[in-house]
C-alpha cells in the first residue's frame, strides 16, 4: 500500500489494549477517510477497531491516506477491506465493489464557525474549508453563494488538509471563519473548540458510511454487519459514540446514496482539475 499513511504507529500499537485474535487468518485493513489528523483518527476509532477484532476473530489495522485524493486512489484500487467514507464518496466506493454495512444514525451537520471577535459579515475575509473534495466544501460554496458571496470575489476561500485543521486555523486567527462538520469539531482538542464559536448550520446530509468489500462474500457481510449493530451497546461502543455523538448505527440506504451522485461528480471533476 504505497500511498497509505499507517495510522497506528509503533508507539500506539505498544500502548493499545489488544484483544487476542487468531493472527493466522490474516489482518483486515480498515481505511478511515482522512477527515481529521492521524492521531485523532486513531484515538477515536480504536474502540471500533478492537471490537471488530474481537467479534470477527481477526486482527484489524487502521489506515488512512495523506490526503483526500490519495484515499480515493486507494478506494479505486480496492486496497482496504473495510472503509468509513463520506456519503458522496460511498457512491464511488460502491462502484468499486464496496457494500454498505451501516451509516451513523445522526446526520452530518456542517456548521460555520467564527474566530474570536469575528462578526457574521464575511466580505473581504478568509474562509477556511477542508479539502475541496469534501461534501462540506461543496455545501459551503453553495451556501455562501445563496447569500450573495462568491469565492475569490467577496471572500478568500482557503483549503486546509482536514476539518480539524480548518477549525484550528480559525482558533489561531489564520482564518476568520470556516465550514466544518460538527462531529469533527467535537473531536478536536479542547483549546480549538474553545477558540471558535458556531454561527450557523450550513447544511445536513446523510452521515458517514461503513462498507466492506464484496470479495469477502455474504458471510463476512452478515457477520460484520451484526458486529456493527451490536457495537453501540458495548462498553467500547458507548465510549466511541459518547465521544463522537454519531448516535449509533442504522442500515445504509443505497437509494439515499444515489441521490448524492451529483456531489460525487463535482468532487470527481475537481480532483481531475487538480491533477
Amino acid at each position: 500500500m504505497t500511498m497509505l499513511t499507517r495510522l497506528l504507529l509503533a508507539a500506539v500499537l505498544l500502548l493499545s489494549l489488544l484483544t487476542p485474535v487468531r493472527a493466522s487468518e490474516g489482518v483486515l485493513t480498515f481505511g478511515v477517510f482522512p477527515f481529521n489528523s492521524a492521531l485523532t483518527l486513531v484515538r477515536t476509532h480504536q474502540p471500533l477497531r478492537d471490537h471488530l477484532a474481537e467479534v470477527l476473530q481477526r486482527p484489524v489495522q487502521l489506515y488512512s491516506a495523506p490526503d483526500y485524493a490519495g484515499f480515493i486512489d486507494e478506494l479505486a484500487a480496492a486496497r482496504f477491506d473495510f472503509v468509513i467514507v463520506p456519503p458522496h464518496f460511498a457512491v464511488f466506493a460502491h462502484q468499486r465493489g464496496y457494500q454498505p454495512l451501516a451509516t451513523y444514525a445522526n446526520e452530518l451537520e456542517f456548521v460555520l464557525i467564527l474566530g474570536p471577535g469575528v462578526d457574521e459579515d464575511l466580505r473581504g475575509k478568509r474562509v477556511g474549508v477542508p479539502d475541496r473534495l469534501t461534501i462540506a466544501s461543496i455545501a459551503a460554496l453553495r451556501w455562501l453563494e445563496e447569500r450573495g458571496l462568491k469565492a475569490g470575489v467577496d471572500y478568500q476561500l482557503h483549503d486546509y488538509s482536514t476539518h480539524g485543521a480548518a477549525a484550528a486555523a480559525v482558533a489561531l486567527g489564520d482564518a476568520a471563519a470556516a465550514v466544518v462538520a460538527a462531529s469533527a469539531l467535537r473531536q478536536t482538542p479542547a483549546d480549538v473548540r474553545q477558540g471558535v464559536r458556531v454561527s450557523a448550520v450550513v447544511g445536513r446530509f446523510p452521515s458517514l458510511v461503513t462498507m466492506v468489500h464484496e470479495r469477502f462474500g455474504p458471510d463476512m457481510h452478515v457477520r460484520s454487519s451484526a458486529a456493527l449493530m451490536a457495537f453501540p451497546d458495548s462498553e467500547r461502543g458507548r465510549q466511541f459514540f459518547g465521544g463522537t455523538h454519531y448516535g449509533g448505527y442504522r442500515a445504509a440506504d443505497l437509494s439515499v446514496l444515489r441521490d448524492l451522485e451529483p456531489y460525487w461528480e463535482i468532487a470527481r471533476r475537481l480532483m481531475a482539475e487538480q491533477r
